[in-house]
């Protein structure tokens, strides 16, 4: 809420006054669909890599050796992952791992969230 108010703010310092106000979290349930269908396109994985890991891999553009699961698994990981069951799994997308700008080096889609969110409390668990 502090994050949303903050943009608020500055938006209103600017005299900007907006004519509609949307939240991605309107979206969470479509954002799942789509992801499910990124993962059956192969487009997104399952990982668990540990961050410290991560940061690594992707700063020397390696992959994750979870990269590669089959499809089946990414799906079950996911659903897994949306009800709150696999804390230590996220979901990336799969898209280059060696790209020049490393923030787009297979970035995590969804991850496992432990604290509730401010619009949702905690039905939504990734």
């Amino acid at each position: 809420m502090e994050y949303f108010e903050s943009i608020r703010q500055d938006l209103e310092s600017l005299g900007i006054k907006p004519t509609r106000i949307s939240h991605t979290s309107d979206y969470f349930d479509q954002l799942q669909t789509l992801m499910r269908d990124l993962i059956t396109k192969g487009l997104a994985f399952a990982d668990n890599t540990p961050q410290e890991k991560m940061r690594e891999e992707r700063m020397n553009g390696t992959p994750s050796a979870n990269r590669d699961l089959p499809v089946e698994k990414n799906h079950e990981v996911f659903e897994c992952l949306v009800k709150g069951e696999m804390k230590d799994w996220c979901i990336r997308a799969k898209i280059d791992y060696q790209n020049k700008n490393k923030v787009l080096r297979d970035p995590v889609f969804f991850r496992a969230v432990d604290e509730p969110h401010y619009r949702f409390g905690t039905k939504y668990k990734a």
